[in-house]
């Protein structure tokens, strides 16, 4: 039997009112997440160490690297979350898990642009996959940055997040918990509204590198 946490077992106790089916939902997402994490344990080193070293070479620094892979609690919810929203299974729903491994690249915003290209030549000449490249750097509102997922040789895959300090900063101690707070709200309800008015005045202080909206 899968084991839990203490906050495991008072989120099945007080959140799931005893379901055993909403239970047995939920220890498949736990089952899902140990394995998704053994899995980015195997390429964790590797991909750390390549990482920092292409960080480096055009001007970049990596950080939050004490974050780069999920925990298991936060893991577990994700799949479980998005498992009742949906319907899918936990194990469908953790083929779509592209996050378990992470990293952020901050660049300054006069070497953004450059940095982002020489870092995605760099994995791909090395035998890297480009999986994902979403740039919200062309965006009118909301969040900005890029958010990119690549596979490794081997076939791990890991996110690679791309920011200024302005970006990062925005993202994460700007907005970070108005988002917590907002996700957990009726799309109608007046607070859902405001906290969306809050975090767009964050992001509308950073500054956008020139030519960033472009990258793809």
């Amino acid at each position: 039997m899968t084991k839990l946490t203490k906050e495991q077992s008072d989120f099945i106790d007080i959140f799931l009112g005893g379901s055993p089916e909403r239970k047995e939902v939920f220890l498949k997402a736990k089952a899902q997440s140990k394995a998704l994490i053994e899995d980015a344990e195997k390429a964790e080193a590797t991909s750390t160490k390549a990482l920092v070293d292409l960080a480096a070479s055009p001007g970049g620094e990596m950080i939050g690297l004490e974050y780069r892979l999920k925990s298991d609690e936060s893991l577990t919810r994700k799949i479980f979350d998005r498992a009742e929203a949906s319907g899918q299974p936990p194990e469908e729903v953790a083929k779509e898990m592209k996050d378990v491994l992470r990293y952020t690249t901050v660049f300054k915003p006069e070497a953004y642009v450059a940095g982002v290209q020489e870092t995605v030549a760099k994995l791909l000449s090395s035998g890297h996959k480009k999986v994902k490249f979403k740039n919200t750097w062309g965006n009118a509102t909301g969040y900005l940055g890029i958010n990119a997922v690549f596979a490794t040789p081997e076939g791990a895959m890991f996110e690679l997040q791309f920011h200024t300090a302005d970006s990062f900063h925005a993202k994460d101690k700007g907005t970070h918990a108005l988002y917590e707070e907002q996700r957990r709200l009726p799309v109608d309800s007046p607070r859902y509204a405001e906290l969306e008015e809050l975090q767009q005045d964050v992001f509308d202080q950073v500054t956008r590198p020139e030519g960033a909206e472009k990258l793809k």
